[in-house]
């Protein structure tokens, strides 16, 4: 239906426990995803594929109104469905992913592996000190965050990028939890993100 600009992740309708609910999707192999209110289809850093889709914010099974639809429905709103397993973010979101895992589609397995390709983390998994490598087409600075997959913001910085690969040595607070995160880059060239696994 759209993207959410803060973090690169879609979303997408899902049928579940009899209704359709707005997911966020944070990983594609095995498949995770966070429920969002569908008021977000009305916010103004999604960017839908069909502008017509802000009209059916009310068509949900999880609207949210008081701020964009951010806040996530607890256990007993949102049960979890067979074949999934609850899980929470290190700032208590509850997540949901595939117990059985699910196979890419060609055309996500094309933009998955180009998306490596241009932006990796490495060692990962990682204790909070890690190397990110991306390429850049052109000179560019580099905005990188790296945020929860909810899209909480742990910790910014700026890099001047240079055409070709791009090696940055980062390193998360010391109060990082152990967890999932993502790597936000941000450039002249778009936005690009990367899942990162802190083990403490």
């Amino acid at each position: 239906m759209g993207t959410w600009n803060v973090t690169g992740h879609p979303l997408v309708a899902k049928f579940y426990n009899g209704q359709y609910w707005l997911v966020q999707r944070i990983g594609t192999s095995p498949e995770k995803f966070l429920v969002r209110g569908s008021e977000m289809l009305s916010r103004s850093d999604v960017t839908l594929t069909n502008s017509s889709y802000s009209s059916l914010v009310g068509c949900f099974g999880w609207t949210y109104s008081a701020y964009g639809g951010l806040q996530t429905p607890n256990s007993t709103q949102f049960p979890t469905p067979a074949g999934w397993q609850y899980g929470t973010e290190p700032d208590g979101t509850p997540y949901y992913t595939s117990n059985g895992g699910t196979r890419m589609s060609a055309e996500e397995k094309v933009q998955y592996e180009a998306e490596q390709k241009s932006l990796s983390v490495y060692p990962n998994p990682n204790a909070g000190s890690f190397t990110i490598k991306t390429m850049l087409k052109a000179d560019s600075k580099l905005d990188i965050d790296l945020m929860s997959t909810s899209g909480k913001s742990y910790s910014s910085t700026t890099f001047a990028g240079k055409e070709g690969e791009n090696l940055i040595e980062f390193t998360a607070p010391a109060n990082t939890s152990a967890g999932m995160y993502i790597i936000r880059v941000k450039s002249n060239e778009g936005v690009k993100s990367t899942i990162v696994m802190i083990a403490k």
